[in-house]
């Protein structure tokens, strides 16, 4: 399936600082260096952190080639830790398999805010692209560092196409707002690919969708009342 989306998912990284120490400063220089990672949520009630997961790469310099340092779930907590050499450049992703997850662009503290019209299409069982983050590990930096790591919560709908819609697109927008007559789309050219999947990163509220075929006739058109951290799933006919 293909989508069309206004941005990617959502996510947040709140900014790391990493000290420069040095002996005189009475602390251990490490070769190593713990980083702990903990998610936020705005809204945590029913989520699953374990949905997410962490996938770190690393290199000395920019020039020098990737070492792959694994894949990581965090706990029940959203916790999770990573070993990387200090002096080291860190590429780090993070994906999400629930789709209830706001694209950083729309998090309500980014000054990018878009009002809620982003949107990103999830197949059920894949997990999306939510992070992409480089930092810097400089050497003489603690043993351990602390990294939050902020996420805000949207809401969801599953798709379900009308009989005999094989190609087309999803239509919708937001009822109310300053984006109400901003309409999204997400577009497919066989229905054979269109096996539950989400549309999600969406603003809770009121949204209006649309199923229009090739020709743009409306085949379907119904209104959802979504709400945060909630997939609304219409049930097939």
């Amino acid at each position: 399936m293909s989508f069309i989306r206004g941005s990617l998912i959502t996510i947040l990284l709140v900014a790391l600082s990493l000290p420069n120490n040095s002996s005189a400063s009475g602390q251990k220089i490490a070769d190593t260096v713990s980083i702990n990672g903990q998610f936020r949520l705005d809204d945590a009630e029913n989520f699953d952190f374990k949905r997410l997961s962490v996938f770190t790469n690393h290199r000395p310099g920019k020039d020098s080639a990737w070492v792959e340092d694994g894949s990581f779930i965090p706990d029940d907590n959203g916790r999770f830790v990573i070993s990387v050499p200090a002096g080291n450049w860190i590429s780090m992703v993070v994906k999400t398999a629930d789709p209830t997850i706001i694209d950083s662009d729309d998090a309500p503290d980014n000054p990018n805010h878009n009002e809620g019209v982003g949107f990103y299409g999830l197949e059920k069982g894949g997990r999306k692209t939510a992070l992409l983050k480089e930092f810097y590990v400089p050497d003489g930096s603690p043993s351990q560092i602390e990294l939050p790591i902020q996420l805000y919560r949207g809401a969801a709908f599953s798709v379900c196409l009308p009989d005999g819609m094989t190609s087309g697109s999803i239509q919708f927008h937001p009822v109310s707002g300053k984006r109400q007559n901003d309409m999204s789309m997400a577009s497919f050219s066989d229905s054979k690919t269109v096996r539950e999947p989400f549309i999600g990163g969406l603003n809770p509220g009121l949204w209006e969708v649309f199923y229009i075929d090739d020709d743009d006739r409306i085949l379907k058109s119904q209104q959802l009342d979504l709400h945060r951290g909630q997939i609304f799933h219409e049930k097939r006919q």
